[in-house]
């Protein structure tokens, strides 16, 4: 193990190498990459970082897609999708055996161009 201190923790290793500035940053950004978060699946608090953007949860084995050093994702709920940069409003139901789980999915032919990214109000015929 690396000499560490009280001061300044983890970034002990680097002595006085660096400047102070520096190390301060790199001692938060080490202490929120080693820490524990709260998992949003399964409430326990076993997030762990396996790789650079990678979280794992030990608690419900979700694997989730988050910042380099920190946590910090969306919160996934059941909603209608936005595809194309449109969002549907849609009823509740099978429609077409496209549901999975109040997520509606539109189908892969059409255009980028009928729906455009820009100004989602212009709908074009193709």
């Amino acid at each position: 193990m690396t000499k560490r201190t009280k001061k300044v923790g983890a970034t002990g290793k680097y002595g006085v190498r660096y400047g102070a500035s520096l190390r301060k940053q790199v001692k938060k950004m080490e202490i929120s990459q080693h820490s524990k978060y709260t998992c949003a699946f399964c409430g326990k608090t076993t997030v762990k970082r396996t790789a650079v953007g990678i979280w794992d949860c030990k608690g419900c084995g979700k694997k989730l897609a988050g910042g380099a050093y920190l946590l910090s994702y969306v919160q996934f709920l059941p909603t209608t999708t936005v595809s194309y940069g449109i969002q549907l409003d849609l009823p509740e139901g099978n429609i077409s055996g496209k549901q999975t789980s109040n997520m509606y999915h539109l189908q892969q032919d059409t255009c980028c161009r009928c729906f455009p990214f820009d100004n989602p109000s212009s709908e074009r015929n193709c």
